[in-house]
Order: C-alpha cells, then sequence, then structure tokens
C-alpha cells in the first residue's frame, strides 16, 4: 500500500505448517508437522527450531515450512508467537 509517497507495509503473524523429520529410537523415520505463528518462512523454520533446541531435543531436520491457507488459519487460530503440534 502506499501513503504518501511512501511504502507501508503491514507485518503480520501467520501460522505456518513446519514438518520435522527425525529417527526414532528404533531407527524409523518420522515426521511431525507442527504449526508455527511467524511472520515469515524463515521466521518460522528459525523459531521451531529454537523451540527444539531449548527442549534438548537434537537430531532433527526442518523438512518443509508451508504458509498455512486462510481456511487452514482459521482452524488452527494459533496465537502469535506460539508453536502448536497437530495431529
Amino acid at each position: 500500500m502506499r501513503k504518501g509517497g511512501w511504502t507501508v507495509r503491514c507485518l503480520v503473524f501467520w501460522p505456518f505448517k513446519t514438518i520435522i523429520k527425525f529417527v526414532d529410537g528404533s531407527g524409523r523415520e518420522q515426521r511431525l508437522c507442527y504449526a508455527v505463528s511467524a511472520k515469515s518462512s524463515d521466521e518460522a523454520q528459525a523459531a521451531i527450531k529454537s523451540r527444539l533446541f531449548s527442549q534438548e531435543i537434537f537430531g532433527f531436520t526442518v523438512e518443509q515450512v508451508v504458509a498455512a491457507t486462510i481456511g487452514e488459519a482459521r482452524e488452527i487460530d494459533l496465537p502469535t508467537g506460539c508453536v502448536q503440534l497437530l495431529a
């Protein structure tokens, strides 16, 4: 949006579906999907890594970060700055 010659940007938190991959104790590859409230996919990836590292969870890979659709965002209804494991 342009206003008086200046570009005004509104940064809104949005849920990003973030898939992490890891190998469990029995050697099987597992994937978990989290909803991460962030301003961008890069910020969502950094947030999930930070959250898991703070819980001393290591050995995972962030496989995919995708913005939720409007319908998914309404369904997830995630507060600003939150991370939620999706079923």
